[in-house]
């Protein structure tokens, strides 16, 4: 018996030649996209380390629900894995910063709606921004989103994200939104004029703002609204960085229209 199988098994084994020629014959890149499409999320994160203090988690647009999770979430959101839910992810953004979140996203997604044949994975979105968990602790995030799979029409089905967290190396300065991909510009041009366009500022700004425009110094704002003289000119220089204004006359200009 062992005899009989150790011959088939000498019978089914390949010359070198033979070998190198299965092998260039190959379409490796077909073989991996079919391995790629077998796998389930779970099975396609399983061996991707978690560096440092981030998490991934993949979304189902047409359930609007997180399908897969790996990674530091109670450390960085304070919500056990769990019980996290996609309406958590939006909810603990920094009261000031969820707004031209929010406008991001739905630019993103008008993007990659208008570009159905661009494929998954090609276009990243960056979110720079601030969150507020229940104890009020403020973490400087990093969200990076992705398409993680179109059907066949080139509709989006499930999208990557990825939240690091940054507030070690950044705490303070106004959300930034970048993109990288074919394309890309496109996307950044419209966030761009959408934070022109909306001139969108926090209560604070607004009101250092409309003090502005009534003439007041930086030292007046400060002693009005019992805040040093440091902590207005940081809001000046934020409101010019988030409307892409050259100076404060442009500023107030734009307040007025």
């Amino acid at each position: 018996m062992s005899k009989s199988n150790s011959g088939t098994e000498k019978n089914r084994s390949l010359s070198p030649s033979q070998v190198f020629t299965y092998f260039q014959n190959q379409d490796f890149e077909q073989l991996i996209d079919q391995y790629q499409a077998s796998l389930s999320p779970e099975e396609m994160f399983f061996f991707i380390p978690i560096i440092g203090e981030e998490f991934y988690y993949i979304t189902d647009l047409a359930k609007a629900e997180i399908i897969f999770l790996k990674g530091k979430v109670q450390e960085i959101t304070g919500i056990e894995p769990s019980k996290l839910q996609l309406k958590d992810l939006y909810d603990i953004i920094h009261p000031e910063d969820k707004e031209p979140m929010l406008a991001a996203v739905k630019l993103a997604f008008e993007f990659l709606f208008e570009h159905p044949d661009l494929p998954s994975f090609e276009n990243t979105f960056y979110l720079d921004c601030r969150i507020l968990l229940p104890d009020n602790t403020v973490k400087r995030i990093l969200r990076r989103t992705t398409v993680f799979k179109r059907d066949e029409k080139g509709n989006i089905t499930h999208t990557l994200g990825i939240w690091t967290n940054i507030s070690a190396h950044k705490e303070a300065g106004p959300l930034r939104v970048s993109a990288t991909g074919p394309l890309s510009h496109l996307f950044t041009e419209k966030f761009h004029n959408w934070q022109a366009s909306s001139l969108v500022l926090t209560k604070r700004e607004s009101e250092i703002l409309q003090l502005v425009s009534a003439g007041k110094t930086s030292q007046e704002i400060a002693q009005q609204l019992n805040l040093s003289v440091h902590t207005v000119n940081t809001h000046r220089k934020n409101m010019l960085e988030k409307t892409k204004l050259k100076n404060t006359v442009e500023l107030v200009l734009s307040h007025k229209n």
